[in-house]
């Protein structure tokens, strides 16, 4: 999980862009910034310990498995 929020990060600096064959502009290399304000930093950390405690919830939810001898 903790890999992926690279990836969904919303604050994003663009370093390198390129032209696509449908003449698009698209990012090559982009690099993450911390959010401009505190409020949206705040709401990232309340997303992340909401998603964090919702996967905590669901493992705790999984039928636990019966050993066989």
């Amino acid at each position: 999980m903790t890999g992926a929020l690279r990836t969904v990060w919303p604050w994003k600096e663009t370093v390198t862009t390129r032209i696509d064959s449908g003449g698009d502009i698209v990012p090559v290399i982009q690099r993450a910034i911390l959010p401009q304000s505190i409020g949206q930093g705040l709401f990232a950390i309340l997303l992340l310990c909401i998603g964090a405690s919702a996967v905590l919830l669901l493992s705790q939810m999984k039928p636990k498995e019966e050993k066989t001898a």
